[in-house]
């Protein structure tokens, strides 16, 4: 038995038992990668073991990886079964669930008679009546009631009769759940769903008044978004034992009300049905062939390149093959145990390396409020400490392999609005030239892969520049000026950081520091608030873009960039984004 067996209890053989060639695994995941698609875990489970899987090193089997989206499936099974045991059924009405909220949609939302109208059908299939989707990353910025928030939320559309994805109904089903069983979403499934189907270690985000968000926030090993899939392929059984009813699974694994969407999974072709989460989580069930297909990656939001690569193999992948050598099966062995993240590859040391090192860099006034921040070296690995307004954060990073430890160094703006106290991460560090360093940082159970980049330049001037693989809202920060201090008057001189800090910035060579251009401005990794703060590119940005939206409606999607914005507005055309492109790689980000 193997070591991924041992913790799932899934049985394994092998894909030419069941009747697929083994190349066409290898074909499928070279194309994903010739595609740009960042696999961290591939699973393919064929009528009733899984026949291939492989996890990208930084990740492994044992660790779990965020589903964003993919949560609403298992919140499925959590509305499933609360109806089964009679807590409220799908033609409940929502303001009868909350009756407290009445008088407030009567009082901010023009629309309080569609919203009495609102039932728990509606939610389930995305027809609440929105006629604009929300977004977790915008919800996380809230502090006060999500339940308010939604009820804020115009209902343009009779309930029932127009689609409109978002996950502030899947929260609303959540709350519902709390509210008629007494206990969270997670722990009403904890003995219903989790326990019988051996999905150890779950974690689930809370939100306020102690509600897990419901579309999004679940944290789970790749095996166990496969055992949901397959409980849903076997209709609602699990090794003998009925869990979810078989009515039950048949209503949401089909199409609702005229979508591509069913009870919180979507719709594929040939009467297949996913679980779907942002930047790559995809749990891909086709009933013909008894077969699922998990992966785990990193692709920009709308996931373009996996969806199109997902359906150039599969189901295709899946059709009987005669006479497959077994010889090929050696080689697919071979090629999933090599897998891994790329990396780039080192350079040659800088010959003046020790005087990078050990020393104090104090950052100019900045938008993250990072103050300070240096770089060290112990054996067979660098430090980086960064000091901001939460305090100080350590990164320790490998140098020859991947380096896993817990930091506090994640920036929830990069993050698509998640904000952890401390995370897992593998790290590398390498050279990018004598005067560039690079800190890649792999946070492990996410998607998110961070670039920290270190310039020095000339006259004591240090670029400190953040980015991130990808991300809902600006996937690069502005860059960061700082002041490096001669060694002896940094880490070790005795004194508090803020004290440091503050003596370097009354040096009059502080104001001094030369300015260089570090990264342009674009519509693919500046967020629209960064375009609109300066007049030059909000200039540029109002003479493409000033004819279909104004500056006011840009400002809503401010944390967002521009190409992320034009999803929602389909008068904004890519190509005329690709010309803004041009004119904005052209100006110079404005130092402060």
């Amino acid at each position: 038995m193997s070591y991924v067996e041992q913790f799932d209890g899934l049985s394994r053989d092998s894909p030419q038992s069941r009747g697929i060639s083994p190349q066409s695994i290898i074909d499928f995941l070279e194309d994903g990668k010739a595609s740009g698609v960042e696999f961290h875990s591939f699973m393919l489970y064929s009528k009733g073991a899984v026949v291939a899987e492989a996890w990208w090193d930084p990740y492994r089997a044992d660790l779990r990886h965020m589903m964003h989206s993919a949560t609403k499936s298992f919140l499925s099974v959590a509305v499933g079964m609360a109806i089964q045991e009679g807590h409220f059924s799908l033609q409940s009405k929502v303001m009868s669930i909350f009756p407290e909220y009445l008088q407030a949609v009567k009082e901010t939302n023009s629309s309080s008679e569609m919203a009495e109208l609102l039932t728990v059908e509606d939610l389930l299939t995305q027809t609440s009546g929105h006629a604009t989707g929300s977004s977790g990353a915008v919800w996380r910025n809230v502090s006060t009631s999500w339940i308010e928030q939604f009820f804020k939320i115009p209902i343009v559309h009779k309930p029932g009769t127009f689609f409109k994805y978002s996950s502030a109904p899947s929260y609303l089903l959540s709350a519902i759940i709390h509210r008629t069983t007494g206990q969270s979403t997670k722990s009403f499934l904890m003995p219903r769903l989790f326990q019988p189907l051996g999905m150890t270690g779950v974690t689930w985000d809370v939100g306020p008044e102690d509600i897990n968000p419901g579309g999004n926030g679940i944290s789970c090993r790749s095996s166990d978004l496969l055992k949901l899939a397959i409980l849903h392929l076997q209709g609602g059984v699990w090794q003998g034992q009925r869990l979810l009813s078989e009515e039950w699974v048949a209503s949401a694994t089909r199409s609702q009300r005229g979508n591509d969407y069913g009870y919180q999974w979507w719709m594929g072709n040939d009467n297949s049905y996913y679980a779907y989460g942002v930047f790559g989580q995809f749990a891909y069930v086709s009933p013909q062939f008894e077969t699922v297909l998990v992966i785990t990656s990193a692709v920009p939001p709308g996931e373009e390149q996996l969806r199109a690569l997902i359906g150039r193999h599969f189901p295709r992948m899946l059709s009987s093959q005669n006479q497959i050598p077994s010889s090929v099966n050696g080689s697919l062995k071979r090629y999933l145990s090599g897998v891994h993240i790329e990396f780039p590859t080192q350079s040659e040391l800088p010959e003046k390396i020790d005087e990078a090192l050990e020393r104090l860099f104090v950052a100019r006034a900045n938008v993250d409020g990072v103050e300070a921040f240096t770089l060290g070296a112990e054996k067979n690995k660098y430090i980086f400490n960064l000091w901001d307004a939460r305090g100080l954060h350590r990164v320790d990073i490998g140098l020859e392999s991947w380096l896993e430890s817990e930091t506090t160094i994640s920036l929830p703006s990069l993050h698509h609005s998640y904000d952890a106290s401390e995370m897992l991460v593998a790290t590398r560090g390498n050279w990018l030239s004598p005067n560039v360093f690079e800190i890649t940082l792999q946070f492990i159970h996410t998607a998110f892969q961070d670039r920290i980049t270190i310039c020095l330049g000339e006259s004591q001037t240090v670029i400190l520049q953040r980015s991130v693989n990808v991300n809902s809202l600006a996937t690069q920060r502005p860059p960061i000026v700082a002041y490096a201090l001669e060694r002896g008057s940094g880490t070790s001189a005795g004194l508090r950081i803020t004290d440091r800090v503050n003596a370097a910035r009354q040096l009059p060579q502080f104001d001094s520091i030369i300015m260089a251009r570090v990264f342009p401005y674009s519509t693919q990794c500046t967020s629209i608030d960064d375009l609109l703060d300066n007049e030059e590119t909000k200039a540029a940005v109002m003479a493409q873009l000033g004819n279909v939206v104004s500056a006011s409606q840009l400002g809503k999607g401010g944390p967002y960039t521009l190409r992320t914005f034009a999803v929602y507005v389909p008068e904004i055309s890519l190509g005329v984004l690709d010309k803004l492109d041009v004119v904005l790689a052209k100006i110079v980000y404005p130092w402060y």
